[in-house]
């Protein structure tokens, strides 16, 4: 007893179980968590080292080199790239996608701890950071203010980042910009070099006269009392008081050596937010939180908030990636709704028969909300790749059911009784319809396990076809059945409705039509079949000459409503200087883009490393510029469009480079960066490293399509070198150290101790005043105090040196390494990357050179080696399970052949529509594969049946084409169909998924014309078929009909 039987012999049952089963579904919608991606992993790990007041090379050479060692051993690792800059070291560890870093990370500290005894003594502890998408933040809150501006740090601590910290998800809120309080120590030179105090004296007074000293208890009597002594600074005006040295008796107080203030930190740092000052608060989520959820909850608690501030203060989000994901998720919402109205328009309009339609559309909810159990049940989200997955399954989930019925209606037309036709008809095409379900969850099973990011992206969207094309499965075999024995009647009775009338007339006629022009046309293919295998072939020829105007690409752009640039002045320049040009672009961006929302500009360096992964590209002359655009319906241009607008304009402003992108920040973290073009050039000596590099640079230049190009390794910064006279200093009892610190304290400053305030805390800066700071000869006047206490000038057992030294140090599999890399506009990837290399090669290599392709084209070549593999593999297994159907070798060869004739409507396709060839059209094509066989399995299985009931070859042909002809349509304009709203998306992420449809829809027309045609014109020539009898070639029909 099969299962269609037990379905239609337990009504009841069957339904009841569908139910229970829907209602789970429908249960665990509401607990999908909603995102923009899959949960993703990013298998790296990083150990930061600081090394206060070293250079690039010594930190190279004293941290970053012993660690490297050490971390390589790991196993597992596939890359090891190390950054060295002044202070600070930083060794990155990639490791293979899927890789549990979790595990990893014990195994990094324990090399560590190994590596630590190399390490220098002042170096700091290392600390191991592990990457997460979290990290990125999901919005971002600009704050501005007038009055309040000057205590508008404390206002966002207190009022604005404290609460927003409580909200559920919120892993972390981190205000930048802004003015930091400050109690300032400026000293004068001349005057403490009068009262004979050195600095360090000065110091240890102001640290020891601000301590609060636990004395432990006296217990007298019945009582215990608590012992302490509470002497910390309780105004600032104490901090000016502070007696640091004692002059023939009389104090001398700090307020007479230094001026005391209490002010702000020196402005290193500005953000303006639409030509306003202010702050900016990034909100991170913790890991494994649905972004939709938390920027939900923070908007709803910025606007509690935004009732306790002062009136002049302004919050605003600016950046909210969950407007991005619920836009993505309601235009696939959209697509979803309009391709199912698509296809139950095509069954109306193939089956001409409502209760048939209504029935075969009965599986595309029951399957979608099935599989959002499924879902549930794996730990998915809803995201863009799931919601695409079930966009793309919505065409092929009727597939089976449509097979079924128009056999069970075919049984009935026969004059069968209702449970028979139902239990018969189903049985005799279950084994082609479960074979090519198998055949599809064939070809999309290697991506799940083939590895690499591409089974990290595409495994759920893989995963979740194969899900709803189950369900659609036992769908087809026993819910179907099972209506049809109770509902499905062969002659309806006439609609009164005369659009619904005229509908079926027009379907009747049109099948008709058709009909008779297939059997004509097949009637002739199998006449003329040298004349069919010429054209098919001369088709096939034609498209591969096709193929060089198809461009390549990892993964297609999207329009995130937004673009960013950085900007870069010369080495060295003061921060003062980098905001008059960030002034000249906010002006530039006022008058020019209409299209803007927000315009957020930063520049200057915050002062510490507590900004993380913010404060990685800060520099005095850096900047950067985010620019939020209007969405995607509300303007007629591109971010791309805004940017090539902005460049000519802002390539204008003298002494200033500017970088636009408009890439996803989080493809940086996943592929370690995020640009398009990028050259590795790896070497060792540093001065070869910069002409090379420079060389390929003007080489890149004169590549059509190639715009914004960066050498990672800057120009060399200038530089103060302070050369100790080792010796002279030695006899005064001085060291390099001690010389260092002094040197550090007056120029730098130092942090001597806190202020301490309404449970806040502020530095108490020591440094030497501005007037005594700000010349070269200024240096060399400053004085070093001996142990004796007498006082040497630094010119006097040093020289300044003025030089140029380098900014930072890159290296990748422990040898030193130059990126150069720049974007891409108005040609694909693949294109510019042949072109680059033929111009690199041009140019003769220092020797010990080399270079590699890094960025997106090494991903790309990665993905597309990975998806090969997993399309080869599937097709194995695609022809394993016609082959256990056919129980033959031979047939599934011939449902084989239509795979090529697939590849050759993609590259039609992408021709025509100029799309590219990328991880998304790939996934499209080897989708194809299993999609396209699957009309060839109905034929030829058919057509089988009729041989095995006795007909002669070209019969069997004959009748199985005019039988299959319908089914065979229908299952591709359903396809067909719900796919297309995919391709005609202009919505808010559709660039990824457009690409995807187009390919489908190319492939999948013209593979079923040769499904059509050629296979059983292939069919006859294996089957030795002859000659045709004349009667059957003059008439064109089986049997002379």
């Amino acid at each position: 007893m099969n299962l269609a039987e037990i379905s239609v012999n337990r009504p009841v049952t069957t339904l009841m179980i569908y139910i229970a089963i829907v209602v789970l579904g429908l249960v665990s919608i509401p607990l999908l968590g909603l995102d923009f991606m899959p949960d993703i992993e990013i298998p790296a790990v990083s150990v930061i080292t600081a090394y206060e007041g070293a250079g690039p090379e010594e930190v190279e050479t004293l941290v970053t080199e012993p660690l490297e060692e050490s971390l390589s051993t790991i196993s597992g690792v596939d890359e090891v790239i190390s950054l060295s800059k002044e202070g600070m070291s930083a060794v990155t560890l990639r490791f293979g996608w899927g890789k549990n870093i979790d595990e990893t990370i014990n195994d990094v500290r324990d090399k560590v701890d190994q590596a630590k005894d190399r390490l220098p003594d002042e170096a700091d502890k290392p600390v191991i950071v592990k990457f997460d998408v979290a990290m990125a933040p999901i919005a971002i809150i600009a704050i501005t203010a007038e009055e309040s501006y000057p205590n508008l740090q404390t206002i966002v601590k207190d009022n604005i980042t404290d609460p927003l910290k409580r909200i559920k998800g919120v892993a972390a809120a981190i205000p930048r910009g802004g003015l930091e309080r400050q109690i300032r120590v400026d000293i004068d030179r001349d005057k403490l070099a009068a009262q004979n105090i050195s600095v360090e004296q000065l110091k240890m007074a102001l640290a020891a006269e601000n301590i609060s000293t636990p004395g432990g208890n006296i217990k007298s009597g019945y009582k215990d009392y608590l012992l302490r002594t509470p002497e910390e600074f309780s105004s600032p005006d104490e901090v000016a008081d502070v007696v640091i040295a004692q002059r023939n008796g009389i104090p001398v107080r700090l307020k007479d050596v230094a001026d005391v203030r209490d002010f702000f930190k020196e402005r290193t740092y500005d953000i303006w937010i639409n030509g306003k000052k202010g702050m900016a608060v990034f909100i991170q989520k913790q890991s494994g939180e649905n972004t939709v959820e938390v920027a939900r909850r923070v908007a709803a608690g910025l606007e509690e908030i935004k009732k306790n501030l002062p009136p002049d203060v302004k919050p605003r989000i600016v950046m909210d990636n969950s407007e991005f994901i619920l836009a993505s998720v309601k235009n696939l919402r959209d697509t979803v709704f309009w391709g199912g109205l698509f296809v139950f328009l095509v069954i109306l309009f193939f089956l001409r028969n409502f209760t048939a339609s209504v029935i075969v559309c009965l599986s595309i909810p029951t399957s979608l909300i099935v599989t959002f159990l499924l879902m549930y049940l794996a730990g998915y989200t809803i995201n863009t790749d799931t919601l695409a997955s079930l966009a793309v399954a919505i065409g092929m989930v009727v597939d089976n059911a449509i097979v079924v019925v128009d056999n069970i209606y075919r049984h009935r037309q026969r004059g069968q009784r209702l449970k028979e036709a139902a239990i018969y008809g189903t049985s005799e095409v279950g084994v082609a319809v479960m074979a090519s379900t198998l055949t599809t969850i064939a070809i999309f099973a290697p991506i799940m396990f083939v590895g690499g990011i591409t089974a990290i992206v595409f495994g759920q969207f893989a995963a979740i076809v194969a899900m709803a094309l189950i369900v659609s499965l036992f769908t087809a075999i026993m819910l179907v059945p099972m209506l049809c024995s109770k509902f499905l009647k062969v002659h309806e009775v006439k609609y009164s409705n005369p659009v619904l009338e005229r509908f079926y007339d027009l379907g009747e006629r049109v099948l008709t039509g058709l009909d008779g022009s297939y059997t004509r046309l097949l009637n002739w293919a199998l006449r003329n079949r040298k004349t069919v295998f010429v054209s098919c072939a001369v088709l096939f020829v034609w498209s591969l000459l096709l193929v060089k105007f198809v461009g390549t690409e990892f993964i297609p752009e999207e329009d995130q409503n937004w673009a960013s640039a950085n900007y870069d002045l010369p080495i060295g320049t003061r921060y003062e200087r980098t905001g008059e040009v960030a002034y000249k672009m906010l002006k530039i961006v006022e008058e020019n883009v209409p299209e803007r929302r927000d315009c957020f500009l930063r520049w200057g360096v915050y002062g510490s490393a507590e900004g993380g992964q913010f404060a990685t590209q800060e520099e005095s002359h850096k900047g950067f510029m985010f620019l939020s655009l209007k969405p995607k319906k509300e303007r007629d241009v591109s971010p791309r469009d805004v940017i090539e607008r902005l460049r000519k304009i802002t390539d204008k402003i003298p002494g200033t480079v500017i970088r636009y992108s408009i890439e996803d920040p989080l493809m940086t973290a996943m592929f370690g960066g995020g640009r398009k073009l990028a050259i590795e050039l790896y070497g060792h000596n540093m001065d070869d490293a910069r002409k090379y590099a420079q060389a390929v640079q003007t080489a890149m230049a004169g590549v059509d399509g190639v715009r914004d190009i960066e050498i990672s390794r800057e120009e060399e910064k200038p530089e103060l070198k302070v050369v100790v006279d080792r010796q002279k200093a030695s006899r005064l009892g001085l060291n390099v150290r001690g010389i260092g610190k002094t040197i550090e304290t007056f120029f730098a400053g130092n942090t001597v101790t806190k202020y301490r305030e309404a449970g806040n805390e502020y530095d108490i800066e020591v440094r030497l005043r501005e007037a005594d700071r700000d010349r070269i000869e200024n240096l060399r006047d400053i004085f070093v105090s001996t142990p004796g206490g007498e006082k040497i000038s630094l010119a006097n057992i040093a020289r300044v040196d003025v030089g140029f030294g380098p900014t930072k140090i890159e290296r990748k599999g422990q040898s030193r390494y130059i990126t150069v890399s720049a974007d891409i506009s108005g040609r694909d990837l693949g294109s510019v990357v042949n072109d680059v290399k033929k111009a690199i090669d041009r140019i003769p290599a220092p020797p010990g050179f080399s270079y590699k392709f890094g960025g997106q084209e090494k991903e790309k070549a990665e993905a597309f080696r990975l998806l090969v593999w997993a399309a080869i593999l599937g097709m194995v297994l695609v022809y394993m399970v016609m082959a256990s159907q056919f129980e033959s070798f031979r047939d599934p060869f011939i449902i084989f052949l239509s795979v090529p004739f697939g590849i050759v409507g993609v590259i039609i396709a992408l021709v025509l529509t100029g799309q590219t060839m990328n991880i998304i059209t790939f996934i499209a094509l080897i989708l194809l594969v299993g999609v396209v066989v699957n009309n060839g399995i109905v034929l030829i299985s058919y057509i089988g049946i009729l041989r095995q009931r006795g007909l002669d070859v070209y019969t069997a042909i004959m009748e199985g084409g005019r039988s299959r002809l319908r089914p065979v349509l229908s299952t591709t304009l359903t396809t067909l169909l719900g796919l297309a709203p995919l391709a005609l998306s202009r919505g808010t992420g559709s660039e990824i998924w457009v690409p995807f449809a187009v390919t489908s829809i190319g492939g999948l027309t013209v593979g079923t014309v040769v499904t059509l045609v050629l296979m059983p014109t292939l069919y006859s020539v294996f089957e030795g078929l002859k000659k045709i009898p004349e009667s059957k070639v003059r008439l064109g029909m089986p049997n002379g009909r």
